[in-house]
């Protein structure tokens, strides 16, 4: 391939907005026979050419021949399909607003932590004033219990390692659960070294007790 050629242009793709889909009324369908169908794709439950018939109050013999001549039962597949896609798509953007929400509302949090956090800071180095002086010019010293400080230290190194992509200790997910199950049942008969071996190992254990 001559690296110097120009590439082949990109195919367009036709917009599906434009194009016939199965559920459109279909060339050589009459208006009676696609408005029969549109009763038809829209029942709910378990769809049924009777219950079109009941609607229109039209024979079932008409119902069923519209129905065999224009391929309702797969018309109406499609058009689930294609308003499955739409949830999903719908669910997706919902998904998307909702964590967007979330994030700014972190944010929000992240920056009011800071706030208090600074004014903690000077507190810690100056002090606060003193609620029973009335010139509020008398300060008392704030000190932090070896709880608090030991809290705060495991609070803010997990905030920094997830920060940083590493795994939290604390999680559920970074252990492997293994369970022994220990029986008292010979094995089955039909493998004499495995029962053999079993038996020696009883054996073994009621010596040591």
């Amino acid at each position: 391939m001559d690296l110097l050629s120009p590439m082949p242009p990109t195919p367009l793709r036709p917009d599906p907005e434009f194009q016939l889909q199965a559920w459109d009324r279909q060339g050589g369908e009459s208006r009676k026979a696609f408005a029969a169908f549109v009763i038809y794709r829209d029942l709910p439950g378990t769809r049924g050419c009777l219950a079109v018939a009941q609607k229109l109050s039209c024979r079932l013999q008409t119902i069923r021949k519209w129905s065999a001549a224009h391929d309702w039962y797969n018309r109406a597949l499609a058009w689930d399909e294609h308003q499955g896609l739409i949830a999903r798509e719908e669910q997706i953007r919902e998904r998307q607003k909702m964590a967007e929400r979330i994030a700014v509302g972190g944010m929000e949090l992240q920056e009011l932590a800071r706030e208090e956090i600074q004014k903690l800071r000077a507190e810690l180095r100056n002090g606060r004033p003193d609620p029973s002086d009335p010139t509020h010019k008398k300060m008392v010293p704030v000190r932090l219990t070896a709880y608090q400080i030991a809290r705060m230290f495991e609070v803010g190194a997990r905030s920094e390692r997830m920060a940083r992509g590493d795994p939290d200790p604390d999680s559920p997910t970074n252990y492997t659960k293994m369970e022994l199950f220990i029986g008292t049942n010979p094995p089955p008969q039909d493998d004499p070294e495995d029962l053999a071996a079993a038996r020696a190992l009883e054996e073994e254990m009621l010596k040591q007790k």
